[in-house]
């Protein structure tokens, strides 16, 4: 109960914490793991999620965006994986702000779940067709000097970052 009320319901987090949880305790032969211990472990910060880190984006938020992928290094998060899910976010902006009619037809035309196509909307609209093709853009760009090696991973997707924001 203590790890939910810490981590939320998000089974990515939960899995990762218990992953952590049993490193930390193993060898142990415990029936339960006192609360303290799971308080103690369970991270400094898991109110941050990437979901966070891609909205503050969307919202063109810079402050809070740097600042929720600060907190998302900091609990081990692999920057990698938190620029997959920019790009994938984008995508999913740039769909909802392509399509037309209410947030039925715009789920119905995309894929997504009209309660995500509520949530989108404002931030979608935001930014125009061009805005999009060159956010992608970036994206693809940094994604690619990170899988060849040319650059540091966090700067890249912290400069990313920026440049969305901007």
């Amino acid at each position: 109960q203590q790890l939910v009320a810490a981590a939320g319901t998000d089974l990515g987090v939960i899995c990762g914490e218990l992953d952590k949880l049993a490193a930390n305790l193993a060898g142990r032969a415990t029936e339960a793991i006192p609360a303290e211990t799971v308080r103690a472990l369970a991270g400094h910060n898991l109110s941050d999620t990437v979901y966070d880190l891609t909205g503050a984006i969307g919202r063109r938020d810079r402050a809070r965006a740097l600042a929720v992928f600060q907190s998302l290094l900091d609990t081990g998060e692999d920057p990698t994986r938190l620029l997959t899910a920019i790009g994938y976010e984008l995508i999913k902006l740039w769909k909802v702000a392509s399509a037309t009619g209410d947030s039925w037809d715009i789920s119905r035309r995309t894929g997504i779940h009209e309660y995500a196509v509520r949530q989108l909307l404002p931030a979608a609209r935001k930014r125009s067709e061009r805005d999009y093709l060159r956010a992608i853009d970036r994206t693809y760009r940094a994604e690619h000097r990170i899988k060849s090696g040319r650059g540091d991973d966090t700067a890249l997707v912290q400069n990313l970052i920026i440049q969305l924001t901007s």
